[in-house]
């Protein structure tokens, strides 16, 4: 751990970081960091210049990916991470990264009521269903890809919670095929 900093081990996170001598130093944590705005704006210029020069730079995608889901442009974040699974489909970081993406918009898409007017003066407010299944498809990748990366099965409890308990049966289910899989 740097400079006595707590955060999340996981070799993955180690493995970039020291590629990249820390420059720039990526962590997994619980807490919301909170960048000042000028340097997400130097950031995602400097990330964009990168990718322009070279489209198919994967580090420069998924750092501007992450910048791009901070800043809660998720479609923009989502185009990023996508762009690295077409290079390389088994990208853990860019996995899980999509995953989350999708989860924080999926969340903030499912936060907003919308108000359907059922005659002239009967109003009724809706809650926002949304379908989580391709989040859960993409945490479940990546435990395929690395069953000891835990973020994606804290975070895939974490959606399953959410799910009506009829659909969590079927996704319980789905996972345990998929722990007994990798056991055999």
């Amino acid at each position: 751990l740097r400079k006595g900093r707590v955060q999340y081990f996981n070799k993955h996170i180690m493995q970039f970081n020291q590629a990249h001598n820390y420059e720039p130093a990526l962590t997994i944590s619980n807490k919301q960091f909170h960048y000042p705005s000028a340097f997400i704006h130097d950031q995602l210029a400097l990330l964009s210049q990168k990718i322009k020069e070279n489209r198919q730079d994967i580090d420069a995608l998924l750092l501007r990916g992450y910048f791009y889901a901070y800043c809660h442009e998720y479609t923009k974040a989502i185009h990023d991470f996508e762009s690295i699974l077409q290079q390389d489909p088994e990208h853990l970081l860019a996995r899980f990264n999509l995953a989350g993406t999708r989860m924080k918009m999926y969340e903030y898409i499912e936060s907003v009521e919308t108000k359907n007017i059922r005659g002239l003066n009967d109003k009724e407010n809706t809650k926002r269903m949304v379908d989580y299944s391709q989040v859960i498809k993409d945490f479940e990748r990546c435990m395929d890809a690395d069953a000891t990366f835990v973020f994606a099965l804290f975070d895939m409890a974490n959606i399953k919670a959410k799910i009506p308990k009829s659909l969590v049966i079927s996704a319980f289910s789905a996972l345990c095929k998929i722990s007994k899989k990798r056991k055999n």
